[in-house]
C-alpha cells in the first residue's frame, strides 16, 4: 500500500520535471507558468492535471502547490496541497527517476486495483507495464516524509452475505465498506491521519528488481480492520502479484509488538 500511495505524486513530479527540463533550454522557457505546465502535462496524459503554482529552484528542487489530478471520467486521484522534491536533473534527462527527498503535506489520494490487473494511476499517466520486451526505468527514491495523508484504496470484489456472529449474544460484526465503481464492486479501504517516514523507496530497476519500501515509521488510523497504528518500523516487499509486510516493531494504542510477540503496556513513539 506504501509504494502504491507513493505512485500519483511521483508521477506528477517526473512529468513536471521532464517538462521543465525540456522547456528550460527552449525559448517558451522563459515564460514558463504552472497553467502552461498544467496545459502539457493534462494533454500526455489520460485524465486532467492542474497545478496552482510552482517553485524552487527548478534545476534541483521543485515545490508544487495546489495540485489535482482526475481520471477520464472526472473521479480524483491525487489532491495535494503541497508536494516538494529534490533531484539532480541529469537523473531525470537520463530517464532515471531518482530523488534525493520528497515531502508530501496533507495529500488526498484514492487508489483503485482494475479488474485488468492495473492501478487507475498507471492508466491515467500511461505507464507502462513491468513485464515485457521494454527495459524498465530506474525509480528509486530516498528521505521520504508524508504528512497528514488521507489515503482511499479499492479493490475488485464481489457480492459476499453478511458476516454471522459467532452466537446470538456476540455483538454484530462490522460489515466491510463496499462501493459500486465504473469498474464494478469494490471493497474500500480507508486510512486517515497517514505519517511515514521512508529512507529508502525503490519502484523500479533495469533489472526488474521487486518494490521495496524501508519504513522508519508509519502511523495511521486505519478503516478495515479498525485499528489504529501509533508506529510502526519495517519493510514492504513485492512478493508475486502482493505485497509483504515485515514489521520489526508496531505499536497500536495499549500494545507493542516486537518481533512478532505482543505485550502490554503503554505504546511509545
Amino acid at each position: 500500500m506504501v509504494a502504491a500511495l507513493l505512485g500519483p505524486p511521483l508521477v506528477v513530479i517526473a512529468a513536471v520535471t521532464g517538462t521543465v527540463a525540456v522547456l528550460l533550454f527552449a525559448p517558451p522557457g522563459r515564460a514558463l507558468t504552472a497553467r502552461l505546465l498544467t496545459e502539457r502535462i493534462t494533454g500526455a496524459v489520460a485524465g486532467r492535471v492542474e497545478i496552482g503554482s510552482l517553485g524552487g529552484g527548478i534545476l534541483g528542487h521543485l515545490v508544487l502547490e495546489d495540485v489535482t489530478v482526475r481520471d477520464s471520467l472526472g473521479v480524483l486521484l491525487l489532491d495535494a496541497p503541497r508536494i516538494e522534491a529534490n533531484y539532480r536533473l541529469r537523473d531525470l534527462l537520463r530517464g532515471r527517476i531518482v530523488f534525493a527527498g520528497l515531502q508530501l503535506d496533507r495529500p488526498t489520494i484514492h487508489l483503485a486495483r482494475l479488474r485488468e490487473r492495473r492501478w487507475n494511476y498507471e492508466n491515467v499517466f500511461r505507464i507502462k507495464p513491468r513485464t515485457g520486451p521494454t527495459t524498465p526505468q530506474l525509480v528509486e527514491f530516498r528521505n521520504v516524509e508524508i504528512r497528514g495523508a488521507t489515503l482511499r484504496v479499492d479493490v475488485p470484489t464481489s457480492p459476499k452475505p453478511p458476516r454471522v456472529p459467532i452466537s446470538r449474544q456476540s455483538t454484530p460484526l462490522p460489515e466491510p465498506e463496499v462501493a459500486t465503481t465504473s469498474d464494478g464492486l469494490v471493497r474500500v479501504y480507508r486510512a486517515a491521519e497517514f505519517d511515514a517516514r521512508l529512507p529508502w523507496v525503490r519502484l523500479s530497476t533495469p533489472q526488474r528488481d521487486p518494490i521495496f519500501v524501508e519504513i522508519e515509521n508509519l502511523a495511521a488510523r486505519i478503516s478495515d480492520p479498525a485499528i489504529r497504528i501509533t508506529s510502526a518500523r519495517g519493510t514492504v516487499l513485492t512478493a508475486a502479484d502482493s505485497l509483504r509486510f515485515v514489521f520489526e516493531e508496531a505499536s497500536l494504542p495499549a500494545t507493542v509488538v516486537r518481533g512478532g510477540e505482543p505485550s502490554a503496556g503503554r505504546a511509545t513513539r
